[in-house]
């Protein structure tokens, strides 16, 4: 569904506008999405359509990493290295900030996926979503519709599907490398 933002998994912080980090599907490219700004291309999607692919992720969520904050492998194999801060003092400052994963297939500005494709005319209310990268507030985006699903654009967006398996979380990456853990014997979560 390009035109749309597609997310696969994030991590967010409570009262902060912009996910930490995202998995991101944008015109067919699957991106470890940074600060809403900074991209890590790790794959095409028309590639990855009826397989699996293993996602093993590290991140140092303190304001001052001694090392790269985010180690993204896929397959087992190292794809992605950041360095930069993923917590910013001002977002260290946020109170009751805390860090929350969500995972499934979300997408986000589907007005500019079913004004590009409308059968019927539509005139909605625009969207004018303001925020920025540093403060969660401020900067801005546009969608042709700030409630899309009021609307009757006279066609229905695509079905999606992606399967979740094997949903770990743990201090190292024996931990949660399911690879790793199949290798010595290790049992599934499900």
């Amino acid at each position: 569904m390009w035109k749309t933002n597609a997310a696969f998994g994030q991590v967010k912080m409570r009262h902060w506008r912009s996910p930490i980090w995202m998995i991101k599907l944008r015109e067919g490219r699957i991106a470890l999405n940074l600060h809403a700004t900074d991209n890590c291309y790790i794959g095409r999607l028309a590639e990855w359509r009826g397989r699996w692919m293993d996602f093993t992720l590290f991140a140092d969520y303190s304001t001052s990493p001694k090392g790269p904050s985010v180690v993204l492998y896929l397959n087992g194999e190292k794809v992605c290295t950041y360095g930069k801060p993923l917590v910013t003092p001002a977002m260290a400052r946020i109170n009751d900030g805390t860090l929350y994963v969500k995972y499934g297939i979300y997408n986000s500005y589907v007005s500019r996926w079913l004004n590009r494709n409308k059968t019927l005319n539509v005139s909605p209310e625009a969207l004018d979503d303001r925020f920025s990268l540093a403060s969660g507030v401020g900067g801005s985006a546009s969608s042709p519709a700030s409630a899309p699903f009021k609307y009757d654009w006279g066609v229905k967006l695509p079905t999606q599907i992606a399967f979740y398996d094997e949903m770990r979380f743990g201090k190292t990456r024996e931990a949660v490398d399911v690879r790793m853990i199949e290798a010595s014997g290790g049992k599934p979560v499900d």
